[in-house]
């Protein structure tokens, strides 16, 4: 990683004092995790708006190209695309005085960028919500009872008396916030969720709008695959209360699977009556990738982690596995029958 890891230590901080910090964060890198969410890029492209509209410059980097629902979001044609760019990429790395890591716990999680940010000597900063951070960063604003790593952005940006959220700003961490909590459904929605965002609607979020445009964009072919995963690519495991479903390489074929395609597929398994786990597999070229739901106490996390090199939050992580995809269906039920021994239901 580098003789400057040598004797890197990371320094944990709140919102105001790292906003001070970002304050005069100029010539800055903002990136965030491969196969972005809307938190990720809502995060990123509220923080960058507000940085601009203080003076700074700088540029935000996605590691690989955005799903098509995300295109929506304000500003995200600003995005360089950095596995379709590297060249460039590596030269925005250099040049970056300042690396801002949004919605990631690990530098391994933005792919092919990892190389390049590590061999960075530039200070990096972390704010993120996911479980045991890796302590790559100098300042961290890192509070895993969060809902969202844009509720995060809000509190850094609010503490700063000089700044005014624009609609820009506020509309892409409404964006964040309202994809990251389910609309705000999940567990982790606190009554501070619901205060921040009544400040982002006053501040000129169309809430309507936003939701519309993320979720209420199908096209008809999504909608066969939908019902093909439903009809032919699903199980219910009652005895274990989990719901699975599958999509494989040729149904990518078939139904021109793009990124975003699958996106909340894995929540129709966990609507069912009675189903307190649901897991999402799809076959790539080179893996098999997890999402796990769950409700209540049951630790997605730890599964994921202990059993496919995995992780994410309590209710939600994934994982990935490299034998095929009926040996994973298998090794999933198998896994599971064992960990429920130790974290019943």
């Amino acid at each position: 990683m580098g003789e400057h890891w040598a004797n890197f230590t990371a320094h944990y901080m709140e919102a105001p004092e790292l906003a001070q910090i970002l304050r005069s964060c100029d010539n800055y890198l903002i990136t965030f995790h491969q196969n972005p969410d809307a938190d990720a890029v809502g995060s990123a492209l509220g923080l960058h708006f507000a940085l601009a509209d203080l003076g700074l410059k700088g540029v935000v980097m996605s590691p690989n190209s955005l799903g098509d629902f995300l295109q929506s979001l304000p500003g995200w044609e600003c995005i360089l695309v950095y596995d379709a760019n590297q060249a460039i990429g590596n030269e925005e790395i250099k040049r970056a005085k300042n690396i801002i890591c949004l919605d990631f716990n690990d530098l391994n999680r933005t792919g092919l960028m990892e190389g390049p940010l590590k061999g960075s000597t530039s200070p990096k900063i972390l704010i993120d919500h996911h479980l045991e951070p890796k302590l790559f960063a100098a300042h961290m604003l890192h509070d895993t009872s969060a809902p969202a790593t844009a509720l995060l952005v809000y509190r850094v940006l609010a503490s700063l008396p000089e700044f005014t959220f624009g609609v820009q700003v506020a509309t892409n961490l409404y964006a964040g916030i309202m994809t990251d909590t389910g609309s705000f459904r999940f567990p982790s929605t606190t009554p501070e969720t619901h205060r921040v965002v009544a400040r982002l609607l006053e501040m000129g979020v169309n809430h309507a709008e936003v939701h519309e445009a993320l979720f209420d964009n199908n096209t008809e072919n999504r909608l066969h695959l939908l019902g093909n995963c439903l009809l032919n690519r699903h199980e219910v495991l009652p005895e274990l209360k989990t719901s699975l479903m599958w999509v494989t390489k040729d149904d990518h074929k078939s139904f021109n699977i793009k990124k975003g395609d699958t996106e909340g597929f894995v929540n129709y398994n966990l609507s069912i009556k009675g189903m307190v786990l649901a897991a999402f597999l799809s076959e790539e070229e080179d893996m098999v990738k997890l999402s796990f739901r769950s409700k209540g106490d049951f630790p997605t996390n730890l599964f994921a982690s202990k059993y496919f090199q995995g992780g994410g939050h309590k209710n939600a992580s994934g994982g990935r596995s490299f034998i095929s995809l009926e040996k994973t269906i298998k090794r999933f039920k198998r896994k599971l029958s064992e960990f429920v021994q130790e974290h019943p239901f």
